[in-house]
């Protein structure tokens, strides 16, 4: 679909899911071709990635509408319930796995705010949404595998998603 606003054009393009499908280098990539320099933004390309929640509170912005909530995914194995709810900033992660029925396995998760790139685990389930809450994940717990030396083999930047190369960190 390509659609034109005087001074605007943009096109939406259905892309088959792949992880990560979200990232927004891989993304511009896939869309345009264009690979996104390691210290640069989409802009120096002249590219502007948003996601459809920004797209939306800025046209609220201008219309003078305060952003107040935003949808959440609750996802996950022990997931019992997997849904997308709007939830107003300051809600307990709690209340929100509470009203959506995926409370039954909390005391054996772990509990990610945010995707398996970029999220972090929360000890304390009071924590509120924010701005930033896009997702909820409940997950088994598991002891963390002990740190191995790295052999520089290579095989880790040869299946990253984002096309990191670690070991030249």
């Amino acid at each position: 679909i390509q659609e034109h606003v005087p001074g605007i054009h943009f096109e939406v393009v259905y892309l088959p899911p792949v992880y990560p499908a979200g990232a927004e280098r891989p993304l511009v990539e896939r869309l345009t071709g264009k690979q996104i320099p390691g210290n640069a933004f989409p802009a120096t390309l002249g590219i502007l990635c948003i996601n459809v929640a920004t797209a939306l509170a800025t046209e609220h912005a201008r219309q003078g509408k305060p952003m107040v909530s935003r949808i959440v995914t609750i996802a996950g194995e022990l997931a019992e319930n997997p849904t997308n709810v709007r939830v107003t900033f300051g809600t307990s992660i709690y209340e929100v796995i509470q009203q959506t029925g995926n409370l039954t396995n909390i005391d054996s998760a772990n509990v990610r705010v945010g995707g398996p790139l970029s999220g972090f685990l929360i000890e304390h389930l009071c924590a509120p949404v924010t701005a930033t809450t896009n997702c909820i994940t409940l997950e088994r717990s598991r002891k963390p595998e002990p740190a191995q030396a790295c052999i520089r083999c290579g095989a880790c930047s040869d299946v990253c998603p984002v096309d990191l190369l670690p070991q030249q960190l």
